[in-house]
């Protein structure tokens, strides 16, 4: 059956495509069990710093692109309430060891393009100077938009050297910041053996590397720390999720860095009702090098945390899919959502690859990313398929907007 449900994707990825490079190379859709599989729309963010609404099919149904020929759009994502809205941020700021990645404007773009909103970072936040949106945004319930961001501080008891210490700013439709949370701020609150405070001390600069924020949805769980609208940050570097007291900024609930279940994962959210798993933690756990000292695995897998129990109920893992576990491995970037029964939509970012899976590891949708980069390093050519991550959405979503949890 499966061999049948390839052979039919990748016959429509020949149609659909360039036949020579879809057969030497496959790109596009190269497995859909339509039975199986969740219908929707895939939101995909690739490195050509374009955005993308994808078809079941591969088809490309939406493009957003900043508007200056010379610029990309370097973080995006589909604002849920919103009918064919996305935010994203753009115009590249020079920040001590990035050379790319981060920018200095948050832009909302309506489905065709048009600027609807816009805020252009100062030079400094706080007392500190910026160093650059990255990441993560997303908008809020309460109209204001939460951007996850840099700014460079001196902190002489966390480094020697200068910080890139990752903060949380809430902006509001007039463009005034009017909730801050810096990380540095705290530092004593992780937990940090002496040993990692040593080697924290020595390397400073971006020491934690904060790669997602999401919002805690509607839930069921009696536990103030898991209230809607309190806040899910995921560090690579710490091996560390934490959820963020909307109210008073302080850290509620961790697991890492002495405990942590994840080695430098990505896109830590909580499922949302109405979902297989509802109210549990689910993230890309990638495997390679976090920590204070950095371990590592040589395969990457998606979790299912929960967090009352902190045990985790669920994981993916090539195995389960009848395949040897290293074939699935992506050092940096990915994520995991979870779908209507139980699939779960799982972007394996290093290699372009988005797939959706079932429970049991049935993988029933798989895209391969033909969108690409191409840049010189060390004086080679670069070819760079990633894929950051991947959103299913509702295929009436450009129209009417959805909610958490309506795919």
């Amino acid at each position: 059956m499966r061999k049948f449900v390839v052979s039919i994707a990748l016959l429509l990825g020949v149609l659909c495509g360039n036949p020579l490079a879809q057969m030497v190379h496959p790109k596009g859709v190269t497995i859909w069990d339509w039975f199986r599989a969740r219908g929707g729309l895939t939101f995909i963010a690739a490195p050509d710093g374009t955005a993308r609404l994808v078809g079941m099919l591969g088809d490309v149904v939406n493009t957003w692109r900043a508007p200056a020929p010379d610029d990309a759009l370097l973080v995006k994502m589909p604002i849920l309430g919103s009918p064919g809205h996305i935010l994203a941020a753009h115009g590249p700021i020079a920040v001590p060891g990035y050379a790319r990645g981060r920018g200095s404007i948050v832009t909302e773009y309506d489905y065709f393009g048009n600027v609807v909103w816009e805020y252009r970072a100062a030079a400094t936040i706080d007392i500190f100077p910026f160093g650059g949106f990255h990441h993560d945004l997303t908008r809020l319930d309460n109209g204001n938009t939460l951007v996850m961001a840099s700014v460079l501080a001196d902190i002489g008891y966390i480094s020697n050297t200068t910080l890139i210490d990752d903060c949380l700013l809430e902006i509001n439709p007039a463009g005034s910041i009017v909730w801050a949370w810096f990380t540095w701020q705290h530092f004593a609150d992780f937990g940090f053996s002496d040993a990692a405070k040593l080697q924290i001390y020595g390397r400073g600069g971006d020491w934690a590397h904060a790669n997602s924020v999401t919002v805690i949805p509607p839930n069921t769980l009696f536990d103030p720390r898991f209230r809607q609208g309190n806040l899910i940050v995921s560090y690579r570097n710490l091996n560390t999720i934490i959820i963020i007291d909307r109210g008073t900024g302080a850290i509620v609930w961790q697991m890492g860095p002495n405990d942590a279940q994840t080695i430098g994962q990505h896109y830590a959210n909580m499922i949302p009702l109405g979902l297989e798993g509802a109210g549990h933690l689910i993230a890309f756990d990638n495997g390679a090098a976090g920590g204070y000292p950095p371990i590592s695995r040589e395969y990457s897998r998606v979790v299912e945390i929960d967090p009352v129990s902190r045990t985790v109920p669920w994981t993916y893992t090539a195995s389960r899919s009848g395949i040897q576990d290293w074939t699935f491995y992506s050092p940096f970037i990915g994520g995991a959502q979870r779908l209507q029964g139980g699939n779960t939509l799982v972007t394996e970012g290093t290699k372009g690859r988005v797939f959706e899976v079932t429970s049991t590891g049935a993988i029933v949708w798989e895209y391969m990313s033909p969108f690409s980069e191409q840049r010189l390093e060390d004086g080679n050519t670069v070819v760079d398929y990633n894929v950051f991550r991947a959103i299913r959405l509702p295929n009436l979503w450009p129209w009417f907007g959805t909610a958490p949890g309506g795919v």
